[in-house]
């Protein structure tokens, strides 16, 4: 079977992250990487759509439009928008919230992780732009300024400059 991504879903290195050791993962595999758990957050997130909406058609006997927005806006964390009557209803309504609260942050983490994963491994091996210096200092003397002279010469401080206000004497 020809896949478009061949190796998105034949290659287990797309679940398992590069250790700390290991070079970056290619621009078109980190995509791919992205895009696959983007697609499992989206999963997840269908299915436990899915249950709200069987849920409050079952319990409810709300329409399945009526349904549908019940449970998006739940998801969301926006609330219920079709008043709830039933205490069946009632009661799936609390747990789905709380339910669905859990869902979204896990879907958030599960769709973070993988460019979380670069940036961190990015750190590590000093490929970031000004991340680490790629020369090693060197020793070199510093030439002092003209007003450090003047205060290592001198006991005294130097004096501050006149204030002038710009006119010719």
């Amino acid at each position: 079977m020809l896949s478009p991504f061949p190796r998105l879903w034949h290659n287990r290195r797309m679940f398992k992250f590069e250790h700390h050791h290991d070079k970056l993962l290619s621009p078109i595999l980190f995509i791919q990487r992205v895009l696959l758990f983007a697609a499992l957050a989206g999963g997840i997130l269908l299915i436990t759509l899915v249950i709200g909406v069987i849920g409050y058609r079952i319990l409810e006997s709300l329409p399945w439009l009526d349904a549908l927005l019940n449970a998006a806006m739940l998801l969301s964390g926006r609330g219920a928008s079709v008043p709830i009557v039933t205490p069946g209803g009632k009661l799936f309504t609390a747990l789905y919230a709380l339910f669905s609260g859990v869902v979204f942050l896990g879907a958030l983490g599960i769709l973070v992780t993988p460019i979380a994963h670069r940036i961190l491994h990015m750190f590590y091996l000093g490929t970031a732009v000004n991340l680490t210096h790629k020369t090693a200092p060197t020793a070199t003397a510093v030439q002092p300024n003209e007003h450090e002279t003047q205060a290592e010469t001198t006991s005294e401080p130097a004096a501050p400059a006149p204030f002038t206000d710009g006119e010719a004497e």
